[in-house]
């Protein structure tokens, strides 16, 4: 059995060591506001740094943040340049992304890493074999790139190799892989920068995952389309779609998530429920089976106000600011200090936490303090 870690980062940080230190130095030696380089470390010069994590987003083996500085940092896997300081070389503390300096979003796909900046525009860095750059190329870039002539971009979202952007007008435009459809234009081809989704009503939100991407329209309808194959899409068939397909019996839907397979979404009464591959209990319905097709219930028994969904795995933060996990507890990323599948939700050893976010494997969350924890 491999042995269960919880790492929880304080005092307004990002720290993995616990030695004080949060961030890398810059390759010029610079460090954000508050910090001073040496030894290539960033160290505090107040007991308290005046940035903190202000949002986070795992990808499959990296993972970046955005500080309340406006300034954007990411740490892991770098074979691809995805955590963006110019380099390939991986890092174990985080470090600070070079050209975008004034973000407000960041979202990390498996191999690249979008952001979304104050001025509504969308850089992109990383893997770009399928295009999910959308700079109009496939070649891989190890610092931010412009993300097409988009602007006034409102939210962003990525999912394995495709990325989309939710415009100030409420329509969408997606870039990338387009294998399974996730684009939604009614093709399966593949972009290289943002084309816009047909069929689409409105939206307020927008979410890519793996293959498949999903919509919350302004009336709280949900729409999914790409790979449906385990039933992801949630209409009751298991095929994949190019176009928009409405998930029936769904209504007032407030958030949504896409694992690897399946989807889970909870509505403005704070109830969740799962669809779609089943195998390892990712759909916390109290069972396994090779898939649900249409939504079932997921017993939690808190308010859920935000969800996030794994490779296997899902996890809700409640009102309360607790939170609860579900499926594969392969290395202990449910985080309740056991490698037991989670049948139905578990309450986890994260506490007062504003944002969750999930890689394939592991789990982030994000403290009321600004400082992150990941297992």
């Amino acid at each position: 059995m491999r042995a269960w870690i919880l790492v929880v980062l304080v005092g307004c940080s990002l720290d993995v060591t616990y030695k004080g230190t949060t961030y890398m130095c810059g390759s010029d030696g610079s460090c954000p506001d508050g910090y001073v380089c040496q030894d290539q470390v960033c160290l505090p010069t107040q007991p308290t740094a005046p940035a903190c994590s202000g949002s986070i987003s795992a990808g499959a083996d990296h993972t970046c943040a955005v500080k309340t500085d406006g300034s954007v940092w990411c740490w892991g896997n770098n074979l691809y340049g995805a955590v963006g300081d110019g380099t390939v070389i991986d890092r174990e503390l985080p470090v600070m992304v070079s050209v975008v300096s004034n973000a407000k979003q960041v979202s990390a796909g498996d191999t690249f890493t979008c952001a979304l900046d104050m001025t509504g525009a969308v850089y992109c860095w990383g893997k770009n074999d399928s295009g999910q750059l959308g700079d109009g190329t496939m070649s891989d870039s190890r610092l931010p790139v412009r993300a097409g002539t988009l602007s006034g971009v409102t939210q962003i979202a990525t999912g394995q190799s495709h990325a989309c952007a939710l415009m100030g007008d409420a329509s969408v435009q997606c870039w990338g892989y387009n294998d399974d459809g996730q684009l939604g234009d009614m093709t399966t081809s593949n972009r290289g920068g943002p084309a816009p989704v047909m069929g689409l009503p409105p939206t307020k939100t927008i979410v890519a995952g793996h293959d498949t991407t999903c919509a919350i329209a302004m009336d709280g309808t949900l729409r999914c389309w790409g790979d449906g194959g385990d039933g992801e899409l949630g209409d009751g068939m298991a095929m994949s779609a190019s176009l928009p397909v409405q998930v029936p019996g769904l209504t007032a839907v407030a958030g949504v998530a896409i694992g690897v397979s399946f989807v889970c979404a909870f509505d403005t009464n704070g109830a969740t429920s799962c669809w779609g591959n089943n195998d390892n209990a990712e759909l916390g319905a109290g069972f396994s089976d090779d898939q649900e097709n249409a939504p079932v219930a997921t017993p939690l028994p808190a308010k859920v106000v935000a969800i996030a969904a794994g490779g296997d795995h899902a996890c809700a933060l409640d009102d309360q600011h607790q939170v609860w996990c579900w499926g594969n507890d392969f290395d202990g990323k449910l985080a309740d200090g056991t490698e037991n599948r989670g049948y139905t939700p578990i309450r986890t050893q994260f506490v007062d936490s504003t944002a969750i976010s999930l890689g394939v494997n592991y789990t982030c969350a994000l403290a009321s303090d600004g400082a992150s924890a990941h297992v």
